[in-house]
C-alpha cells in the first residue's frame, strides 16, 4: 500500500484505535508547521515544509495503526467469506504491515480485494495490485482481475518466515529449512575426512526446564 494520506484523517485514525489525546496531540506537534532541509553532496537544500503524514517506511508504526483502521470499517469479520478453521470463519490474516486475504472461491477472493482497495481509497490508502500476489491450493484455475489490473499467481512464497506453496502442504516449508543445514555440513567435509584432528564423540541430553548437558 502506498499512503498519501492527508494529517486530519491520520489524527481521527489514532483517536479510533484509543490513542490518548495528549499523545495525539504530542504526535501532531511533529509534523505541524515543520520545516526541514535536506543534505546532498552538493550542499544543503533550502528550507521547506513538511505537508505530508508519515508513510509506511519513514513510520510503520503510525502506519499500522491507520491500515488497521481500514480494516476494522469493512467489518471482514462480519462477511460470510473466507476459510472456515476450528469452526470459525477466517477472511484475513493481519501481522505488522503484512495482509493476508482468505476465501474458498475466486469470486469471493475478488470480493475482498475490492473491498478492501475501495474502503483504502476512501482514505487516501492506495492499494498495489501489482505488488499483490495469490496463491491457489486447489485445482481449479484462479484469474483475477482488478480495474484492469491483473494480480500475480504464484507457485510459492515466503510468509513470516515460511515458505508456503500451492499444494498446501508443509513438505516445501521442511525442505526449506533442511537444505541451510545439509549446506553447512557439506561446507565443512573437509574437516570430516581430516584424520590429524582429533574427534569425540558426545551423547546430548535433554532434560526438562530448558537445561541441556553434554
Amino acid at each position: 500500500m502506498k499512503s498519501k494520506a492527508n494529517k486530519g484523517e491520520l489524527w481521527e485514525a489514532l483517536s479510533e484505535v484509543g490513542v490518548p489525546t495528549h499523545l495525539i496531540r504530542l504526535i501532531r506537534s511533529l509534523y505541524y508547521d515543520q520545516e526541514a532541509t535536506v543534505r546532498t553532496r552538493y550542499g544543503d537544500t533550502e528550507r521547506f515544509k513538511i505537508k505530508r503524514v508519515p508513510d509506511k517506511d519513514a513510520s510503520s508504526f503510525l502506519f499500522n495503526l491507520y491500515a488497521k483502521v481500514i480494516l476494522r470499517k469493512l467489518d471482514l469479520d462480519d462477511l460470510s467469506i473466507g476459510v472456515e478453521i476450528c469452526g470459525r470463519t477466517i477472511s484475513n490474516l493481519r501481522y505488522s504491515d503484512d495482509t493476508t486475504l482468505l476465501a474458498e472461491s475466486e469470486k469471493d477472493l475478488k470480493n475482498l480485494i475490492l473491498k478492501l482497495k475501495e474502503e483504502s481509497k476512501k482514505m487516501e490508502l492506495f492499494l498495489n495490485i501489482k505488488k499483490t500476489k495469490i496463491i491457489n491450493i486447489t485445482n481449479k484455475k484462479v484469474h483475477i482481475k482488478i480495474n484492469n489490473e491483473e494480480t500475480e499467481l504464484v507457485d510459492s512464497f515466503v510468509f513470516l518466515g515460511s515458505l508456503i506453496d500451492h499444494s498446501g502442504g508443509s513438505t516445501a516449508e521442511i525442505k526449506c529449512r533442511l537444505a541451510p543445514g545439509h549446506a553447512a555440513m557439506v561446507s565443512m567435509d573437509q574437516i570430516w575426512k581430516c584424520k590429524d584432528h582429533q574427534t569425540k564423540a558426545y551423547h546430548c541430553h535433554c532434560v526438562p526446564n530448558h537445561n541441556i548437558w553434554l
